[in-house]
């Protein structure tokens, strides 16, 4: 099978994004080597697809696949076994971050994990990983404003949460 050129160069320039988003999507280290693995899979698989769109952009094709499968498989997770991960071992955090920032996000990780539906984890994961409005809003398949708005209104509730839990 021939791989659209574009979409080999955009999955190897994403490479590591791919695998931050599956790691945030699933913590322990084997299991996410096979959500890394699916994803692959999917992206290859959506060659042909690809090949038939006229214009679009290959990075945010990567990143809505990806999106999709990490989405997918939380859901499966989330409804087959009902648990919920607090660990967030195998992200890359600095080596000088503090103990209680550590804690803090292994609480939002979860509280966006089991709270949010699954369009706003999706944004709080993005958000989370430093995407650009505008990129977000064009995996997700929503309009910029939407997302910037969703984006506002899921931290305020994020944060309100983050407090509650503080003083609880």
């Amino acid at each position: 099978m021939n791989i659209n050129p574009e979409l080999l160069s955009a999955i190897d320039r994403n490479q590591k994004w791919i695998e931050k988003k599956c790691r945030i999507s699933e913590k322990n280290s084997a299991k996410g080597d096979e959500l890394i693995n699916e994803v692959y899979l999917n992206l290859y698989s959506s060659n042909k697809n690809f090949s038939e769109k006229l214009s679009v952009n290959s990075d945010a094709w990567v990143k809505k696949i990806t999106t999709n499968v990490t989405a997918s498989h939380i859901n499966h997770e989330l409804i087959e076994k009902n648990t919920i991960t607090t660990s967030v071992e195998n992200i890359e955090i600095p080596h000088d971050a503090k103990v209680e920032m550590i804690f803090d996000l292994q609480v939002a990780i979860n509280y966006i994990k089991s709270q949010m539906n699954e369009r706003d984890r999706e944004i709080m994961f993005l958000y989370l990983m430093q995407e650009p409005h505008a990129s977000i809003a064009e995996i997700i398949g929503l309009e910029v404003a939407t997302i910037t708005n969703r984006v506002s209104t899921l931290k305020k509730e994020l944060n309100e949460y983050l407090n509650r839990a503080l003083y609880e």
